[in-house]
């Protein structure tokens, strides 16, 4: 996290970290992030930025990211890698089968996403209720 702090200064904003000092799910850090997106204010629309802490670092200011994320014109952009290292295996068909693009970078990487709030805030509560179900069916 060292690095991703560092980076934040030299280009001069601050950074909310959330889930420091607690134990680690993949299922926590969404919780995580919901709490958080619920925290901000209600009729707030602005654009949220999540990063893993040990492995990224900031190599643009904010308005630098905002126009970038904006470029695209997705209400939520998830990043990508070029390589399958750390899914599971038996996966990979399903991500190979998703995305043909020119540049390789066709596996999701859920340490980085960017987008409005609402739109995030629509996605979690989504998830929310998968998970929900797969729980109360895996009761029965």
């Amino acid at each position: 996290m060292k690095y991703l702090l560092e980076s934040s200064k030299i280009n001069k904003f601050n950074i909310d970290v959330i889930g420091l000092n607690k134990p680690f799910s993949w299922i926590a850090r969404m919780r995580w992030f919901r709490d958080y997106l619920n925290n901000l204010p209600k009729d707030c629309d602005q654009i949220v930025c999540f990063t893993d802490a040990f492995d990224v670092f900031y190599l643009d200011d904010l308005e630098a990211i905002k126009q970038k994320f904006l470029r695209f014109g997705k209400d939520i952009v998830w990043s990508a890698e070029k390589w399958y290292s750390h899914q599971l295996d038996a996966d990979k068909a399903f991500y190979d089968g998703l995305c043909n693009t020119p540049y390789g970078y066709k596996y999701i990487n859920g340490g980085t996403f960017i987008g409005y709030k609402k739109h995030f805030f629509n996605y979690s509560m989504t998830y929310w209720m998968v998970l929900s179900e797969m729980y109360l069916l895996s009761r029965n």
